[in-house]
């Protein structure tokens, strides 16, 4: 490739370099002690190097003008679309209400009568098989406890008593996703989802109630409930995510809950 000299200084000709949008490119700056400084643009499979000379009667070398390139250079590797075919994305999904399919959600609250926490998290990993659309599998994992007390009525009709609920939820869900751009930096995606869940549900009640005779006396009674169900159920939903550097983040609804997700994209060699 021959150079290019611009009012002496040695430029490479950026259209034979022919350099492609991908991620993996590196520019870098390799400065020689004669005053020359080579520009490499490297990747997994090898680099490609152009070479500046200072002009003998140049007493300055613009080099805002090469790091200006390098970091256009950069700036196009990371044009890269998120959600292009071939990319993985994994995950943590995060329930924050109870919902069809899920009793069990993430919650912590606290007063005189009632007292509630909870968790539900669901981790997950998928493939782009095309631009946009994901495929993969999530893993559920939730528990959900929750006690109130009660005491109301008269002296002579008195009732109080006391209530326990619990649930324990797991199981995978294979799903699928289809995002939509949103504008053309790829920050912002709407996405329609689609997903079957295998789980299972175990939960347990455990009441008790005193209440006061007509004649005088009270009496208690308890009741205790175990029950434990395998479940198959669809859902479908929609959601929005936005997209950075680090990641992306997104709040999805369906049958199965309200989520917010934090994900990371591996990009895919072309």
């Amino acid at each position: 490739m021959e150079p290019a000299k611009i009012r002496g200084l040695w430029l490479f000709d950026a259209a034979a370099l022919q350099i492609k949008r991908k991620k993996n490119f590196s520019p870098v700056l390799h400065f020689c002690k004669d005053g020359c400084f080579n520009f490499f643009v490297s990747n997994r499979c090898g680099y490609y190097c152009s070479q500046f000379t200072k002009h003998n009667n140049m007493k300055k070398i613009n080099i805002f003008m090469a790091f200006a390139f390098a970091a256009s250079l950069h700036s196009n590797a990371q044009t890269v679309s998120p959600t292009e075919k071939g990319n993985r994305m994994y995950g943590v999904g995060i329930l924050l209400t109870d919902s069809d399919l899920y009793g069990a959600y993430t919650d912590i609250s606290y007063s005189k009568d009632d007292k509630s926490a909870g968790l539900n998290i669901a981790p997950d990993y998928g493939w782009f098989v095309q631009r946009n659309w994901l495929i993969g599998t999530q893993l559920n994992i939730g528990y959900h406890k929750s006690k109130s007390e009660y005491n109301h009525g008269s002296p002579s009709n008195m009732q109080f008593g006391k209530n326990e609920h619990s649930y324990l939820n797991y199981g995978l869900a294979p799903f699928t996703r289809y995002y939509v751009d949103l504008g053309k930096r790829d920050r912002v995606k709407l996405f329609a989802s689609a997903a079957i869940a295998f789980f299972n549900e175990n939960y347990k009640y455990n009441g008790e109630t005193t209440y006061s005779q007509p004649g005088g006396g009270l009496v208690t009674s308890k009741i205790s409930i175990n029950e434990n169900n395998f479940n198959i159920r669809g859902s479908i939903g929609f959601g929005v995510a936005l997209f950075g550097r680090a990641g992306n983040i997104d709040l999805h609804v369906s049958n199965a809950g309200l989520y917010v997700g934090f994900h990371k994209t591996i990009f895919g060699r072309k």
